[in-house]
């Protein structure tokens, strides 16, 4: 993981695209590790580059990845990874998904959760990918879980249920 950042540091960066497939490799390589500083700086290095809305939206989702409960200044995290998405479906989705598990998880907040999650779908679905619109399933299984433990006998009724006020 280490060789992966210092390889896309090392590569000429008159070689663009190369360069940007290294310091991806870089970001999801310390992800996968969870290694977070170098995550961290990985993205800096892919952000701080010419890149693609889905280049930048794949280093900040590793990154929220990699990040976990550990994630400190979510919101603004995923607000960057909302701009880079530039209004594209289905990188809104892959981010959705994200803040779906994020509000579950570390907020404590199933209504929000699933809100995000049918969002998420929606996004997918509508721009036709597949790959998303599974990963969202899966999440929305979890969910199902969630709301049945609560009491609820569906995520409609869920997502509908007045959420408690937030101090």
């Amino acid at each position: 993981m280490e060789f992966s950042l210092l390889a896309a540091q090392r590569t000429p960066h008159d070689d663009g695209d190369l360069l940007i497939e290294r310091a991806l490799t870089a970001v999801r390589d310390a992800a996968h590790y969870g290694d977070l500083p170098r995550a961290r700086a990985a993205a800096r290095f892919v952000l701080g580059q010419d890149t693609s809305p889905a280049q930048r939206v794949d280093a900040l989702v590793a990154l929220i990845d990699a990040s976990g409960q550990h994630l400190y200044s979510a919101d603004e995290l995923f607000a960057d990874a909302l701009r880079a998405a530039a209004g594209r479906s289905d990188l809104t989705a892959r981010i959705l998904i994200r803040q779906s598990v994020w509000a579950n998880v570390n907020e404590g907040d199933p209504h929000r959760a699933c809100a995000l999650a049918g969002r998420a779908t929606a996004l997918a679905e509508s721009a036709g990918d597949t790959t998303t619109a599974l990963s969202v399933k899966t999440v929305e299984a979890t969910l199902t879980r969630v709301y049945r433990k609560l009491g609820l006998r569906s995520r409609f009724q869920l997502a509908h249920t007045v959420a408690p006020a937030r101090e």
